[in-house]
């Protein structure tokens, strides 16, 4: 907690009208499981772990730091698998995953959610272990310095 880092920088360019965006990125990885006869929700690990992500850029943001540029985007972003069972079948629906998401969104902290979903195709077999991925999700919860 004494020492705090991110997972990515990324600086965008300076423009003639003015100075350049500093992006600060922390991103975690969470599970979603969508095997039929499963309460859709974001469980217990995947909320600890985006909760994280969110605490870690909030703690970034009030350190403040200032490299000269015209502001700064702090972005926790989640890498969200939907899997499910190989011996189950899938019930997935989009909205329950993004709304779980808006939950997690303090209104205090002024934030945005963007996502975006890809749904596989069922020829596409992506699995591991004795799960399969129905869809990824990639979801960012983004603040600026100003707010």
């Amino acid at each position: 907690r004494d020492r705090r880092v991110v997972d990515f920088w990324c600086m965008d360019r300076p423009s003639a009208t003015g100075k350049a965006l500093n992006y600060f990125l922390e991103i975690k990885k969470a599970g979603y499981c969508v095997s039929k006869g499963t309460d859709e929700c974001l469980a217990g690990d995947a909320t600890r772990k985006i909760n994280e992500a969110i605490e870690q850029i909030s703690l970034l943001k009030k350190i403040n730091p200032s490299w000269s540029g015209d502001g700064d985007v702090f972005i926790a972003m989640s890498v969200i698998h939907g899997y499910h069972s190989i011996n189950k079948s899938v019930a997935y629906d989009e909205k329950p995953v993004i709304d779980g998401l808006k939950r997690l969104i303090d209104g205090r902290t002024g934030a945005q959610l963007i996502a975006s979903t890809w749904t596989l195709p069922e020829e596409m077999d992506i699995q591991w272990d004795s799960h399969r991925c129905a869809f990824v999700t990639i979801a960012g919860i983004v603040t600026t310095k100003k707010r």
